[in-house]
């Protein structure tokens, strides 16, 4: 990070990013619950998810810092 100014804002974007995720993910695992899925076909759904959501977060994080501090 190139100051602490962009670092608190990096912070504060991707922590209510990830929020709104996990929101979507509990969803999910939610109704997962009433889903038979199996041993195997549950989690390898679920990781996927969590790791294309994780890039999403900082794939908008970047463009945001991009947006905010470049213009």
């Amino acid at each position: 990070m190139k100051s602490q100014l962009h670092w608190d804002f990096a912070h504060l974007y991707s922590g209510k990013l990830f929020i709104k995720y996990d929101l979507l993910l509990f969803i999910l695992g939610c109704i997962g619950l009433f889903i038979n899925l199996g041993e195997v076909t549950g989690p390898s759904l679920a990781i996927p998810f969590f790791i294309m959501g994780s890039f999403y977060v900082i794939y908008r994080t970047e463009k945001a810092l991009i947006k905010k501090f470049n213009s």
